[in-house]
C-alpha cells in the first residue's frame, strides 16, 4: 500500500510541476526536493524521468480523447460526417487547448518520436476514433481501402493536431483546415 501511495504521489506532484512550471522544470532532484522522497526511492518505481513524462503523456493524452469518445458514443447512429466531424474535432481541440498539461506533453513526446511512431503507435485511439466516425456517418470505403484510408486520415490529423499545438497564433486558422481536408477527402471516398 505504500509503494501505491509513493508512486501517486510521485505522479501528481510531477504532474503539478509540468503544470506550473512546464516540462523542463521536471527533473528527479526537484522532483525529490519538493515531494520530499529520496531520488533514490524515485528510481525505484521510475527508470529516468522519461518514463514519468511517458506516464504523464499517457494520461493527459487519454483524457482528452475520453472526452471525444464520450461525445461520440452521444452521437446519433448515423449522422452526417460534416457534422459529426465538427463535433468531435471542436471537442478534441478545445479539450486539448484548455487542459493544463496536454499541450506541453505533447511537445515533449512529438520530440521524441517520428510521425509514423506518432500515428502507428498500438496505443494510439485515433485510429479507432477515425473509423468510429466513418462507420457512424456510414463512410467507410471498401474492405480493400479501409486500412488505407483510416491510416491516411489518422495520420492527417495528428500532424495538424500537433502543427496547431505548436503554433498557437495560426492554431485555430489549422484546426478549420483540418475540418475542411477531412471533409473534402471523405467526400471522395463514396465517389470511387
Amino acid at each position: 500500500m505504500r509503494a501505491i501511495e509513493r508512486v501517486e504521489k510521485i505522479l501528481s506532484i510531477s504532474k503539478t510541476i509540468v503544470e506550473t512550471e512546464g516540462v523542463d522544470a521536471l527533473t528527479t532532484t526537484k522532483l525529490s526536493a519538493t515531494a520530499g522522497i529520496p531520488v533514490g526511492s524515485i528510481y525505484q518505481y521510475f527508470d529516468c524521468r522519461e518514463d514519468i513524462l511517458e506516464f504523464l503523456y499517457a494520461n493527459a493524452y487519454n483524457e482528452v480523447l475520453d472526452k471525444v469518445q464520450s461525445a461520440l458514443e452521444k452521437t446519433d447512429i448515423k449522422p452526417d460526417f460534416q457534422s459529426l466531424n465538427n463535433e468531435i474535432i471542436t471537442v478534441f481541440w478545445t479539450t486539448a487547448k484548455t487542459h493544463k498539461s496536454f499541450n506541453q506533453l505533447t511537445r515533449w513526446a512529438n520530440s521524441l518520436s517520428t510521425i509514423w511512431e506518432s500515428t502507428t503507435h498500438n496505443n494510439s485511439q485515433i485510429p479507432l476514433m477515425v473509423e468510429q466516425v466513418l462507420d457512424r456517418s456510414n463512410m467507410l470505403p471498401n474492405q480493400m481501402r479501409k486500412q488505407a484510408v483510416i491510416t491516411t486520415l489518422s495520420t492527417v490529423i495528428s500532424v495538424l493536431i500537433d502543427q496547431a499545438i505548436e503554433n498557437e497564433a495560426e492554431a485555430e486558422s489549422l484546426i478549420d483546415e483540418l475540418r475542411i481536408l477531412l471533409e473534402a477527402y471523405v467526400g471522395t471516398l463514396n465517389d470511387q
